[in-house]
C-alpha cells in the first residue's frame, strides 16, 4: 500500500486579488509562505514521507519545499500535476469574468465543457489520475507528498466517489495548504483524511 499526501499550496497572490489563476505562475503570498511551514511541521511529525513531488507551478512547489529540504529530498516536479488549463479566464478577475461569460462557465462547472483555448474537468481528471498512479507505482509502500492545487484534488476526489466530472460542484474544494491523505492499493482508493487545515493558523480558502 502506498499513502499519498496530496497538499494544495498556500494563499497565492491570485488567490488574494480573487483572479482566475489556472496553469498562470502566480505565487504565495507571505501567508501561503507561512502556511507552507505549518503544514510541513505537521507532515513531518505525522508521516514517514520519503519522496517528494509537485505541480510545476511555483505556488505547488514552493508549498512543499520546507519538507523536502527538512529531508533532504529533491522534489520531483510534473506538469501533469498541474491546475486545471482555463484558457482564455487564466488570470482574468473572478466575479467580472464569470458575468460576462456567464453561459461558457456555467457549462464548464456542470457540462464538462471546455473553457475557449483550456480543458475541461474530464481531461484534469484523467491526466492527473494517471499521474497518481504512476507516482504510486513507483514507490510502493511508502508515504510520498505531492504537491498540486484545489481544481486537481477536487476532480479526483469527485472519480474516487463514482461521479463524473460534470458534477464536480458537489464536490468540496479543498482550502488553501489542507491536506488531504488516501490510501492506494491494488488500484484502488481509499481517502484518509479529507482537506484537513486544523494546523494553520490562519487558514483560508
Amino acid at each position: 500500500m502506498t499513502t499519498l499526501l496530496l497538499l494544495r499550496h498556500g494563499t497565492s497572490v491570485n488567490n488574494t486579488e480573487r483572479r482566475f489563476s489556472g496553469q498562470f505562475d502566480t505565487p504565495l503570498t507571505e501567508q501561503g509562505r507561512l502556511q507552507a511551514a505549518e503544514a510541513g511541521k505537521y507532515i513531518l511529525k505525522s508521516f514517514p514521507v520519503t519522496a517528494v513531488y509537485a505541480s510545476d507551478l511555483t505556488r505547488a512547489r514552493d508549498t512543499v519545499t520546507p519538507v523536502a529540504q527538512a529531508l533532504g529530498l529533491p522534489v520531483t516536479l510534473d506538469p501533469a500535476l498541474r491546475e486545471v488549463d482555463l484558457g482564455d479566464f487564466t488570470n482574468q478577475p473572478i466575479q467580472e469574468y464569470k458575468a460576462l461569460h456567464e453561459e461558457i462557465y456555467r457549462a464548464f462547472r456542470t457540462e464538462n465543457k471546455r473553457l475557449p483555448k483550456g480543458e475541461c474537468w474530464g481531461d484534469v481528471t484523467e491526466r492527473a489520475w494517471k499521474a497518481f498512479q504512476r507516482i504510486a507505482a513507483a514507490h510502493p509502500n511508502e508515504t510520498v507528498l505531492v504537491g498540486t492545487h484545489g481544481g486537481v484534488i477536487r476532480a479526483l476526489q469527485t472519480l474516487w466517489q463514482g461521479k463524473d466530472p460534470s458534477q464536480i460542484d458537489t464536490t468540496p474544494e479543498p482550502t488553501n495548504a489542507s491536506l488531504t491523505v488516501i490510501d492506494c492499493e491494488n488500484g484502488a482508493v481509499t481517502v484518509r483524511l479529507q482537506s484537513c487545515n486544523a494546523y494553520l493558523t490562519e487558514p483560508n480558502d
